[in-house]
Formats: structure tokens, sequence, C-alpha cells
């Protein structure tokens, strides 16, 4: 299925909007896998999922989606 849009999650060093910083390497794991994407970090709330992404560790921003 080809997606509807593609970009970076999050590069790593950086500070999110949530103030967590994302490290090198830390999607690695997730490589290829399904999670859900979330508006603006807002877990708390169902309606917040906006559907799902496909993650791709990649060296200058680790999780691609």
């Amino acid at each position: 299925m080809k997606p509807d849009f593609s970009g970076y999650a999050t590069v790593p060093n950086v500070r999110c909007s949530d103030g967590r910083t994302i490290r090198p390497g830390a999607f690695r794991g997730n490589d290829k896998g399904t999670v859900p994407l979330v508006w603006q970090h807002r877990h708390n709330d169902p309606g917040n999922v906006l559907g799902h992404a496909v993650l791709e560790d990649r060296e200058i921003g680790r999780a691609h989606v």
C-alpha cells in the first residue's frame, strides 16, 4: 500500500515539543515496525491517533515514517 505521506518523525538529539530528547539509535529495534501515529504526543485520547506509521531506521532522522 502506498503511504499518504512520508517524513521524519524525529531526528536525534533534538528536544521534542513534549520535552523528550530522542537519542541516536532509539528506534533501531523498531525498523520496519508499525506504530500508531499520534497528534502532538497526546497519547491520552484515542481520538488523537491519526493512523499508523511504518518506521525506518536511518542514520539521519532515526524514525522516518
